[in-house]
């Protein structure tokens, strides 16, 4: 989605497909990276792992609340259909403007989590 609301992701037509499986891949997944208050940030919906994950560079966890965490209970929590939702506490930037690159390293991370063993297990978080 254009603009500053991620969390519209998880109510868009294409999002719904892939729910429904009707994307030809078996190994679905939908990755967008957005920008909020000048800072890069990642949602990896994981379709064959039911699992939302939640990037930010610095390693924080998505607080309660967030416009994100309110559309995931509406949308994927709401579905009872074992949707999880998970931040990646993983603390790589460490300077005020590295976010994008880091943000491109876990784009990669994440295709490699999908060519592993782990893949299927829900876990991207601790592979990273």
């Amino acid at each position: 989605p254009r603009g500053a609301n991620p969390e519209r992701l998880l109510s868009m037509r294409t999002f719904r497909q892939a729910l429904a499986n009707s994307l030809a891949s078996p190994l679905a997944a939908i990755v967008q990276n957005y920008v909020s208050e000048a800072h890069w940030r990642k949602l990896i919906a994981s379709i064959n792992e039911k699992v939302l994950y939640y990037f930010e560079p610095y390693g924080t966890r998505i607080r309660a609340g967030h416009a994100i965490s309110e559309a995931f209970n509406s949308e994927l929590d709401a579905l009872h259909d074992g949707w999880q939702f998970k931040s990646i506490e993983v603390k790589l930037q460490t300077d005020g403007s590295s976010c994008g690159p880091w943000d491109l390293v876990v784009d990669r991370a994440f295709v490699a989590y999908v060519d592993s063993s782990e893949f299927g297990s829900g876990s991207f978080d601790t592979f990273l």
